[in-house]
C-alpha cells in the first residue's frame, strides 16, 4: 500500500516537474543564455527591516525626505542604464504579476541585462547594451564626441563631466542633467538633526543642482 501511495505521489509531481524544466528549457532556447531561475541561483536575497520606534519626529521626517529622493535618485538610473529599460519595465508592470520570476529579476537588473554575467541579455529581441548605456544617444560615436568638442570648446567642461546625460536636439548635441532629486537633498539638510548632516546635505545639493544623479562610468551601468 505504501508503495502504490509513493507511486502516485511520483505519478503527480512529475507532470509539474516537466513543466518547470520546459519553461526554463524554452527561457534558456530564446536568448541561448540561462534561465531566470538558473540566474536567480546567484542571488541570496535578504529582507531589511528597520525599527524606528525609538526614533524622534523630526528624524523621521528626515529619514522620509531621505527616502523620497532615493526615489527620484533610481528613476534617474533607470533613465540612464539602457535606453530600454524604462519602457520595458511599464510593459512588464502592466503585464506580468509582481511576484512573476521573470519581472522580479528585471527589477533586480534595473533592466533586461544580467549584471553578474557581462550584462548578457535574457530577454528575447532585446539590442545589446550600448557601452555608453544611456548617457549617449543610440548612434553615437567616440568620433562625433570627439568632433564637437573641438568645435564647440564651451561644451567641454559640461561634456567631460561623468554627471552629464547627452541627448540631441536636432541638429544639435545637448546636455540633459536631472536635478530634481536634488530640492529633495536641499528639503533633508533643512531638517537635519546634526550640522554634520545638514553641512554635507546642502553642499552636496547645491553642486547638484547642475549635474545628474549618477556617474557615467561604465562600469556601474
Amino acid at each position: 500500500m505504501r508503495y502504490n501511495v509513493r507511486l502516485c505521489i511520483l505519478a503527480l509531481a512529475l507532470p509539474l516537474l516537466g513543466q518547470a524544466c520546459t519553461r526554463e528549457a524554452e527561457e534558456a532556447a530564446m536568448t541561448g543564455q540561462p534561465g531566470i531561475e538558473a540566474r536567480m541561483q546567484k542571488y541570496a536575497l535578504t529582507p531589511m527591516q528597520m525599527d524606528l520606534r525609538d526614533y524622534s519626529d523630526r528624524d523621521k521626517a528626515l529619514i522620509g525626505e531621505l527616502l523620497k529622493a532615493a526615489e527620484l535618485a533610481d528613476e534617474i538610473f533607470w533613465r540612464q542604464t539602457s535606453h530600454v529599460a524604462q519602457p520595458m519595465r511599464e510593459q512588464l508592470e502592466a503585464s506580468d504579476p509582481e511576484d512573476d520570476p521573470l519581472r522580479r529579476f528585471f527589477m533586480m537588473q534595473a533592466g533586461p541585462y544580467d549584471r553578474l554575467d557581462h550584462d548578457a541579455r535574457f530577454l528575447e529581441d532585446v539590442p545589446p547594451k550600448s557601452a555608453g548605456a544611456a548617457f549617449y544617444p543610440d548612434d553615437f560615436t567616440a568620433e562625433e564626441f570627439g568632433a564637437w568638442i573641438d568645435g564647440h570648446p564651451e561644451d567641454r567642461e559640461a561634456f567631460l563631466s561623468p554627471y552629464t546625460v547627452i541627448r540631441r536636439d536636432g541638429e544639435r548635441l545637448a546636455r540633459a542633467s536631472p536635478a530634481t532629486w536634488a530640492s529633495k537633498l536641499t528639503r533633508c539638510s533643512a531638517i537635519g538633526t546634526s550640522m554634520p548632516i545638514r553641512r554635507g546635505s546642502s553642499s552636496r545639493a547645491r553642486s547638484s543642482t547642475s549635474r545628474s544623479a549618477r556617474s557615467r562610468s561604465m562600469k556601474t551601468r
